[in-house]
């Protein structure tokens, strides 16, 4: 019982944490956003990464948080680099494996599509 209430204890304080931290990166965002003028431009990679965290997120949380586009231009990010994913993985196999190897991968990957 007395393990039970410390577990509780001590996930309730790491929640209060995160929960406090979010607070204050969003408030944080919210006034460096007021202070840049103009649009942001980002690189692939920064927009690779906001689109991997954002498609996780409720759609609620992520148009509060958001601060360098719209949730909309972010999750057109997330749908670009999912649609990106399987022609990544595919230059993978071919910088390290044999033709046939890369043949019946590729295959195999359209396979996958099309069903």
């Amino acid at each position: 019982m007395l393990g039970t209430r410390l577990l509780a204890y001590v996930t309730g304080t790491v929640n209060q944490e995160l929960l406090l931290r979010n607070e204050y990166l969003t408030a944080e965002n919210r006034i460096l956003r007021g202070q840049i003028k103009g649009r942001l431009l980002l690189s692939e990679g920064e927009k690779g990464t906001l689109a991997e965290i954002a498609h996780r997120l409720p759609r609620m949380v992520l148009e509060d948080v958001a601060a360098t586009a719209k949730p909309d231009t972010i999750l057109q990010y997330a749908v670009q680099v999912i649609q990106q994913q399987p022609r990544m993985v595919l230059e993978d196999v071919a910088a390290t494996a044999k033709p046939d190897t890369i043949l019946q991968y590729a295959v195999q990957v359209i396979q996958q599509h099309v069903s």
